[in-house]
């Protein structure tokens, strides 16, 4: 258990640096939409999932997960989006 936490950890450390190192910075300002900060959101979401999609898979598991949940955050802020229209 203590191994699965350690190495999901890890996943989300090399991940997120990955996003952060890698993305060019989006000005909020810049992002389309009554909502910037939620655009910039489904973008990030969207390049981690490119990420996801091109790591290895040794990650225990948790790749396929995480890109399940990634996803479905996508999805839950469009839906967001949509309805504060």
């Amino acid at each position: 258990m203590i191994k699965r936490i350690v190495s999901f950890a890890g996943l989300i450390l090399v991940l997120s640096t990955l996003v952060f190192c890698s993305t060019p910075a989006v000005n909020v300002a810049q992002a389309s939409g009554p909502h910037p900060r939620i655009a910039k959101a489904i973008v990030m979401l969207k390049d981690t999932r490119a990420l996801l999609e091109q790591a290895p898979p040794a990650f225990g598991g948790h790749k396929s997960m995480a890109i399940k949940r990634v996803n479905e955050a996508i999805h839950q802020l469009h839906l967001a989006m949509r309805y504060a229209r």
